[in-house]
């Protein structure tokens, strides 16, 4: 059994915990990090003069009746207290005046009433480096896989932590023991990082180790923010992502943000920067009063934000630059598949029609992006002959407004069921407040349909049966077809024509 000491940090009423402790927690490193109950864990490396470093680990739970953080830390740390101390005071954000934040983003519930909630804390960082890292492998990819990514990076370049505590038992790689690394690029790209992300990293390093970069709340935000955009490979939100996270900056704001536009769906980039004016100097308050008022989370819904008709959408899928592609073996042959960072955009068959469509960007190799593991379970499932739940599989086609109304109309058609061209012109028809719709123009937004098989474009037949308008080709259709069960009663391949 582990000996330890307990120390009180006082903050001031009211003190949001549950929402610092809920953000940690979707952001837990394994083998860094542990959430469990009402209390945050992780372990300590500390650097000491000489070369020499304290180890441990520390846990952090609420006194509200006391207005105090409980700070727990291990005896080998005891010494050190008072820097431990000073860095979760960091991370907890516990010296902020509460009333004054609260008072500055008054307006915000104009915006979003019922979203500015006193109490509200930036959630800060215990080590900026490691911080600095999960951002830049977090860019353009979900929360989650940027953990396994970081998680990767633990595990085989980490050191070993000795705390006694299940689960902790690691602490993340300095700068020096990154620059260390023979080939980081390879060496990271074996955990599926891409290299424009380890570029990015090792430079990170590379400025830290040479103190040309601080992250730290004591250096001055607007200097360090313009050294990181100095940085390949670190745009405006991560900058100011760092600034909130790593700086203390009470005054970033990300605009482009998911969650940000989750919360304001009807505003451009461009009309939330200007918004945000009203909110300085609290505007990185302002980002986390927006991610906690939405209720769900981030939207997950199975057509994601581009399937929405609304502009934030359509300014995000422009704003790409890469996407990440991988591929799969199946009955009808090898499926290329691809991720914006966040869903999937693109499944296309062998020699499909069309190949490609929508991805304005590079398409760079990534068998780990994000969105690719629910899709090949899927695909699994499927090619199994389940009848897997689309809600599963992140999905952000790339078209026209029009376009993705068609596709989000074609995941509603059941699973060995099929529907004509003209039933679907009906149903947007309706959608569209009786404005009538050609079911030529319908199928030729199905036969551009990017997202093969998981948008079910195959069950769309003509309103005589005919089998067409299938940019991967009728023989797959029908396979499909025969494989979900359809009758074929009525159907017939046309003489003429095999993709609208």
């Amino acid at each position: 059994m582990t000996s330890e000491e307990t120390v009180r940090i006082g903050y001031r009423a009211p003190y949001r915990f549950d929402k610092l402790l809920a953000f940690f927690g979707r952001r837990a490193l394994e083998g860094v990090e542990l959430v469990e109950g009402e209390s945050y864990a992780r372990t300590v490396r500390l650097a000491l003069p000489g070369g020499d470093e304290a180890q441990g680990w520390l846990r952090v739970t609420d006194d509200p009746s006391s207005q105090s953080l409980i700070l727990t830390i291990s005896d080998s740390l005891i010494n050190y207290e008072p820097q431990v101390s000073a860095r979760i005071r960091r991370q907890f954000d516990v010296e902020t005046d509460p009333q004054a934040v609260h008072e500055g983003l008054r307006l915000l519930d104009e915006v979003v009433p019922g979203a500015a909630v006193e109490g509200t804390r930036v959630p800060g960082c215990f080590d900026s480096f490691e911080t600095a890292c999960r951002a830049v492998l977090g860019q353009q990819v979900t929360v989650a896989a940027a953990g396994r990514f970081a998680a990767r990076i633990v595990e085989s370049y980490g050191s070993l932590v000795e705390t006694g505590i299940a689960g902790l038992t690691h602490a993340f790689p300095t700068p020096a023991e990154v620059l260390a690394i023979d080939d980081v690029e390879t060496a990271f790209g074996t955990l599926g990082v891409i290299r424009s992300r380890s570029r990015t990293i090792v430079e990170l390093a590379r400025l830290i180790e040479a103190g040309e970069l601080s992250l730290c709340p004591e250096a001055d935000a607007k200097d360090q923010m313009e050294r990181l955009l100095a940085i390949r490979g670190i745009g405006p939100w991560s900058a100011n992502y760092l600034a909130m996270r790593t700086l203390g900056h009470p005054d970033a704001f990300m605009e482009t943000d998911v969650g940000v536009a989750q919360a304001l769906p009807e505003l451009t980039p461009r009309e939330r920067r200007v918004l945000a004016e009203r909110w300085r100097p609290w505007r990185s308050y302002a980002n986390v009063c927006l991610w906690n008022s939405l209720e769900n989370g981030w939207d997950d819904e199975p057509l994601a934000a581009s399937v929405r008709q609304d502009a934030a959408g359509m300014g995000r899928r422009r704003e790409i630059a890469v996407y990440y592609s991988t591929e799969y073996d199946s009955p009808v042959g090898r499926l290329t598949l691809a991720s914006d960072g966040q869903a999937i955009c693109g499944l296309w068959l062998e020699g499909q029609k069309y190949h490609g469509a929508g991805i304005a960007g590079e398409l760079e190799r990534n068998d780990q992006a994000s969105g690719f593991d629910e899709l090949r379970a899927w695909l699994d499932a499927y090619f199994a002959g389940a009848r897997p739940a689309l809600e599963k599989v992140p999905l952000a086609p790339i078209g026209s407004e029009f376009q993705r109304l068609v596709w989000r109309l074609l995941t509603k058609i059941p699973y060995g069921e099929v529907t004509t061209y003209g039933a679907l012109a009906e149903q947007i028809a309706q959608e569209r407040g009786g404005r009538r719709t050609a079911p030529l123009a319908v199928g030729g937004a199905v036969g551009h349909n990017p997202i093969s098989i998981v948008i079910p474009c195959h069950r769309v037949v003509g309103s005589d049966g005919s089998l067409t308008g299938y940019a991967g080709g009728l023989t797959r259709k029908m396979w499909l077809l025969e494989h979900e069960g359809v009758k074929a009663d009525g159907l017939y391949v046309p003489k003429r024509g095999t993709a609208l």
